[in-house]
């Protein structure tokens, strides 16, 4: 009889992970060619996140935006070939702007902002086992031009 590749903690702990993430279906293959697949029920409701942002001396704007992780991943925000972050809170950010980045071993994908506005606090530390969804950062967007027509 061979040993398993994974103890029953070990799994246990991966099936944690799936629903903390909102996770349902997870392929694995190992080394040595073993191959798990575990599948749960879908949630009955959005999971929710337990990342807090830090207690600041003002509150946040109530139209705070998050920019979320687009994937799972190891959060990095300076990239491996330069010396800056992409990003700090205060800074300015447009549509698409790059403000920290996921790290899958050797696979670097960028967290982008969904929209222009001011970049808020961090709500993950530097390399955090981040899972799709994830928050990243808060954002508060910028506000829309009101003209003479419209009303405030």
């Amino acid at each position: 009889m061979t040993k398993p590749s994974l103890t029953p903690a070990q799994l246990s702990t991966l099936a944690a992970e799936m629903r903390a993430h909102g996770i349902t279906e997870l392929d694995l293959r190992l080394p040595g060619g073993d191959r798990i697949r575990l599948k749960a029920p879908a949630p009955a409701a959005p999971v929710a996140t337990a990342a807090v942002p830090p207690a600041t001396s003002t509150p946040p704007a109530p139209s705070a935006q998050t920019i979320a992780a687009p994937g799972p991943g190891r959060l990095m925000f300076t990239h491996p070939a330069r010396t800056q972050p992409a990003a700090c809170p205060g800074d300015r950010v447009a549509p698409g702007d790059i403000v920290a980045w996921l790290a899958v071993e050797s696979l670097i994908s960028p967290v982008t902002a969904p929209a222009a506005g001011t970049l808020g606090a961090a709500l993950a530390e530097e390399g955090a086992l981040l899972g799709y969804g994830s928050p990243v950062f808060a954002l508060v967007p910028e506000a829309a031009p009101t003209g003479p027509n419209q009303m405030s």
